[in-house]
């Protein structure tokens, strides 16, 4: 926890930098009131590029990619199964129990809950995967890809900036999601701010696509 509040202090402290370089590179004549309306711009960039840089560093957790599964229901075509490849920032103890995840449609929010199962990715197909198939509605699983001293399956723990797992989830009922739609993904972990990605279903005429 201590490494993290200082990597946390350190990026904070880049940031100032940032904000005062950026301003005064961009607008040397600060004082000056000949073109307010490009000085406004400029500092509006300016803060939205740092604070991205601070959500950045901030976030514990960070999602490398998002698959999803599609499936035909009649004249439907929706995705039904979801898996997030992520990986922590820094090797810092965490609680996988910790960890929830809200989905967003736009029409409504769904909250997701460990429910405290995770196994090996290998020797099945990750959308195959029995405890992918076994999940109840309204919790998510875990399927590692790298966990070298099998904190995550023997201990729930996430541990290593190493490590290397897939967040599996059935898309919970009464939510249809079909190509052109947008959806939200949140993870929200006891440590650190939440990490967001929001994207859009694309076309696929193969039941595997890649969201992100």
């Amino acid at each position: 926890m201590n490494q993290i509040r200082l990597r946390l202090i350190s990026g904070v402290f880049v940031i100032c930098i940032l904000v005062f370089s950026i301003f005064f590179v961009f607008n040397p004549h600060a004082n000056t009131t000949s073109d307010e309306l490009e000085t406004q711009l400029m500092e509006q960039e300016a803060l939205e590029m740092i604070e991205n840089l601070y959500t950045d560093i901030s976030t514990y957790l960070s999602i490398d990619s998002i698959l999803g599964y599609y499936l035909n229901t009649g004249e439907d075509r929706i995705i039904h199964q979801i898996a997030i490849q992520f990986h922590p920032k820094f090797s810092t103890a965490l609680q996988l129990s910790e960890i929830f995840i809200e989905l967003s449609d736009g029409t409504q929010d769904r909250i997701l809950y460990f429910n405290g199962d995770v196994e090996n990715l290998t020797p099945y197909d990750l959308f195959h995967h029995p405890l992918l198939i076994e999940l109840d509605d309204g919790f998510y699983g875990i399927l590692t890809i790298l966990d070298n001293d099998q904190s995550m399956i023997e201990e729930n723990l996430l541990n290593k900036n190493t490590d290397r797992a897939y967040i599996v989830l059935n898309i919970p009922q009464g939510m249809k999601l079909r190509k052109g739609d947008v959806l939200d993904i949140s993870l929200y972990p006891s440590t650190g701010i939440k990490k967001s990605i929001e994207f859009t279903i694309p076309f696929s005429t193969r039941p595997l696509v890649k969201l992100f």
